[in-house]
């Protein structure tokens, strides 16, 4: 019984979208969970959780630019696609200099290839949103596009 209402609840705050914006971050919130994964990362000595933490700071990094291309904050673009390309490139080379090798012992080169599949879209998406004159996200997709192919290369020699 309790099963059953437990799911008819949940079917409500779904049906009623309710369950939909308790899941959104604000901005704010963001900009929290980036800081927090910034300051964690220079503790981390571990290869493997160094390389998920510059995943997840490029995830933040890439939800910022999508905002200030929609916005057409051409001045914030341009730092925060440094920034997202300077984060994947790190992720990179956390699992590359790690002497772990990417067919016996995959984790972090797996985690940073499958995390690689969505960007390329998204950057985009977002080049679709800008003039032509404020299309700097070209140079982004370049890097995004060849780390995962790299990263394919060394999983399937």
């Amino acid at each position: 019984m309790r099963k059953v209402l437990i799911v008819a609840l949940n079917l409500q705050l779904l049906l009623s979208g309710c369950a939909a914006r308790l899941g959104k971050r604000t901005d704010s919130q963001t900009a929290e969970r980036l800081a927090s994964e910034k300051g964690r990362l220079s503790a981390l000595k571990d290869p493997i959780e160094r390389t998920k933490s510059y995943i997840k700071i490029s995830q933040f990094l890439l939800l910022f630019t999508g905002g200030a291309a929609r916005d057409h904050d051409t001045d914030a673009l341009a730092p925060l696609l440094n920034e997202y390309t300077t984060a994947v490139q790190s992720a990179r080379d956390a699992i590359m200099n790690s002497d772990r090798d990417p067919t016996r012992r995959p984790a972090g080169f797996k985690d940073v290839e499958i995390a690689l599949r969505q960007p390329p879209r998204s950057l985009r998406d977002i080049a679709g949103m800008l003039s032509f004159d404020e299309r700097a996200v070209e140079r982004a997709i370049d890097i995004v596009t060849s780390v995962g192919e790299e990263l394919l290369r060394l999983l399937f020699p």
